[in-house]
């Protein structure tokens, strides 16, 4: 996964994808535990800060929401 797919979910992106996942039920915390992730994780994810291997298949996920 390459930098600029955790670029894409921030700043308003990040925002979207926060308001995509109210209007199915789910908060990034809801959303994390439901998938079995780190709500840390999936919020650092989200926000681009993170680049791991953990990171990269929730940020395509995450991706899913915004697209």
């Amino acid at each position: 996964m390459n930098r600029r797919m955790h670029a894409n979910l921030t700043g308003k992106n990040y925002r979207q994808l926060k308001a995509a996942l109210l209007l199915r039920g789910h908060t990034l915390r809801s959303w994390a535990i439901a998938h079995g992730y780190n709500p840390n994780t999936v919020y650092n994810a989200a926000r681009g800060i993170r680049h791991g291997k953990k990171s990269a298949p929730i940020a395509r996920e995450l991706a899913s929401f915004t697209a």
